[in-house]
């Protein structure tokens, strides 16, 4: 076929059609693009009207904090200092960790300041996930459900613990965002310190936890944070000389639905931390270096013969691994922070 009667052919013409199709396409997607486009103003602006149903006076210019920006339960993506009738309201946008398979929910948190004084979280919605696809089974009545475990005298900080929704991990990562915007509003606009603010390991571990000193042993009442679905545990940690264990228990398992059974043996007896120091628990992590792990980092497949962390499904008992990770943490905790502890305690600080 010689090239002139390529040009007068079905093909050519076909040819051209389809790159007619495709060059309107592209234009017509150019354009939409341009009239749709949602701008960062009007994504926030859409969010504060979603919460408040009404326009709402608020700082644009203020920065993170990069102090108190995030840990391994979250990361402050963004905080607005509200005006005007809301004056002492702050509408952060955080993005919890700990959702299914890893995954993570970002939501927008309204916490409250009050004569300097933290005054609690009012306002909770979803922004965005990644990775869960349950999170539609979250409805309003169970972000209320969270907000309303502050009427508790006993409260310290937000679980999913008596809330059903199917979607268990989507609602860790949840409460993670609220735990995490108490956490940045005390510390950045109300001025509280934490006890623990020059240690180590402290992610998981609650400001509640106290320590004593008997010669050159301390002994630590650990109180951890939720390492969702787990709940908090309480453990006793004695560390000797060269930030060895000497003892270890758990007094308040944490685990959820059973699945404290599931645990591994060796921590439910405290054989694996007996004798062990910092460099032991340590080698149970692919990145010793790191002062920010989580479970994923957890990938030894046994200690003592059995796992530490099963496989992916609730079935297996793969929940339980929380707990394991969250005890061994624990321990990180108490070891690493020996010799400061003995510091503190000489100095009369936390006892």
């Amino acid at each position: 076929m010689t090239a002139k009667e390529f040009f007068k052919s079905t093909a050519f013409k076909c040819i051209c059609v389809l790159l007619s199709i495709v060059l309107v396409c592209g234009i017509l997607l150019t354009i939409c693009n341009a009239l749709f486009a949602v701008s960062d103003q009007e994504r926030l602006d859409r969010a504060i009207s979603k919460i408040y149903g009404e326009t709402v006076e608020y700082d644009p210019n203020e920065e993170v904090d990069a102090d108190y920006s995030s840990t391994a339960l979250y990361t402050i993506n963004q905080v607005y200092p509200l005006k005007g009738s809301h004056d002492g309201e702050y509408l952060l946008n955080i993005t919890g960790n700990g959702g299914y398979g890893g995954g993570t929910v970002t939501c927008w948190v309204v916490a409250n300041v009050k004569d300097g004084d933290f005054d609690g979280i009012s306002k909770v919605t979803i922004d965005s996930n990644s990775g869960q696809s349950y999170i539609a089974k979250i409805g309003s009545g169970d972000l209320q459900a969270l907000i309303n475990q502050q009427e508790n005298s006993e409260f310290t900080s937000f679980t999913t613990s008596g809330i059903s929704t199917g979607a268990t991990f989507s609602l860790n990562a949840i409460t993670n965002c609220m735990n995490g915007a108490t956490e940045y509003v005390k510390a950045v606009y109300c001025g509280y310190v934490s006890p623990y603010a020059d240690y180590e390991y402290t992610d998981y571990i609650d400001d509640a936890t106290t320590f004593t000193v008997s010669g050159t042993e301390v002994t630590y009442q650990i109180k951890t944070k939720v390492c969702g679905p787990a709940n908090a545990f309480e453990i006793s940690v004695t560390v000797g000389e060269n930030g060895t264990i000497t003892a270890y228990s758990i007094t308040v398992n944490g685990s959820t639905s059973g699945f404290g059974s599931k645990m591994h043996p060796s921590i439910l007896n405290s054989a694996l931390f007996i004798n062990k120091g910092l460099d032991d628990m340590l080698a149970l992590f692919n990145d010793p270096d790191s002062t920010t792990l989580t479970k994923d980092d957890l990938k030894t497949d046994s200690v003592d013969g059995s796992q530490l962390v099963t496989g992916a499904s609730e079935s297996d008992g793969s929940n339980a691994g929380y707990s394991n990770f969250v005890c061994i943490y624990a321990s990180l905790f108490a070891s690493a922070n020996y010799e400061l502890a003995l510091s503190d305690y000489a100095e009369g600080g936390n006892s």
